[in-house]
């Protein structure tokens, strides 16, 4: 049944450009606006809605092009939310178009006006429920964070109350972490919410040390309960990153080389002492010598 709607759609489209290219401009309007309204009439099973009606009445042509690119499904949304959704069907690509019409026929209003901005529309395309929602929730602003990391940011900022959103996505602004140490404090934020969103934005800077992001993320439930504090941690990590770097060095270390050292300076420590061993006897016999004679 649906192909044979759409086979007649487009039999009606044919005959509306025909008659677009015949010779009587007066009466081309006339039938071929009609034309238009009795296929979307046709694939609508009923009336047009108001604004349906003014864009058969202004601009035919134009809901003829979505009739011929998007089909029924786009006779239905421009039906439901008119100019402004026709408007981002014709302006872009057929593929970014029908992403942004399943959006629209699943979120309604706030998706036609999301679709109408260029960021919005960006994140549209990913047909993703959750970054939608983190976009319509933080009015675009956390399009940054979306872009970079997607689903887990939707997450984290889904989990959030509107000041610690802000929060999370000043810290994404400020570059503090890498975007893998990022996506890292994101899944705590999407797990903990505004407790884990609020210990790392008052330990931003601790966590930045070496070892103490590490700590954090390993475990994170302790430190935001207040029972383990960062310190500790980097302190665990210093003396771990010490042990390596203390390991690889002798890895690199000729044992010869170190054997023969600890032999010289021995040796050396020995001479040094019968040197002062000698001076010492030598001094005492002078004494001696010296009372004598008196």
């Amino acid at each position: 049944m649906k192909n044979q709607t759409n086979y007649i759609v487009l039999s009606m489209l044919g005959v509306f450009w025909g008659l677009m290219a015949a010779p009587a401009p007066g009466s081309v309007v006339t039938v071929g606006g009609r034309a238009v309204r009795e296929a979307v009439e046709y694939s609508l099973k009923r009336a047009p809605s108001k604004a349906m009606g003014r864009l058969l009445n202004e601009s035919p042509e134009a809901v003829g092009k979505v009739i011929s690119r998007y089909g029924d499904d786009g006779i239905h949304v421009v039906d439901r939310f008119g100019g402004p959704a026709m408007k981002v069907l014709l302006e872009n690509p057929d593929d970014v178009g029908r992403s942004a019409m399943r959006m629209m026929t699943k979120h309604g209003d706030e998706a036609v006006k999301m679709a109408q901005n260029p960021a919005g529309l960006r994140i549209m395309v990913k047909e993703s429920d959750e970054m939608f929602k983190a976009m319509a929730k933080t009015r675009h602003q956390a399009y940054p964070v979306l872009a970079q990391h997607g689903e887990l940011g939707a997450k984290a900022l889904n989990n959030l109350t509107p000041a610690r959103q802000r929060e999370l996505i000043r810290l994404h602004q400020e570059r503090r972490f890498s975007e893998a140490d990022f996506d890292k404090l994101l899944k705590v934020v999407g797990n903990y919410g505004n407790k884990g969103m609020d210990f790392i934005w008052r330990n931003k800077g601790a966590l930045v040390v070496a070892g103490g992001l590490t700590a954090f993320v390993a475990n994170p439930e302790p430190f935001i309960e207040g029972i383990r504090k960062l310190g500790e941690g980097f302190v665990r990590e210093f003396i771990r990153t010490l042990g390596e770097v203390a390991g690889k060095a002798m890895d690199r270390v000729n044992m010869n080389v170190v054997v023969g050292a600890l032999i010289g300076l021995f040796g050396l420590r020995m001479a040094i002492r019968g040197w002062w061993r000698n001076r010492r006897t030598n001094q005492q016999a002078m004494a001696t010598n010296n009372q004598g004679a008196c």
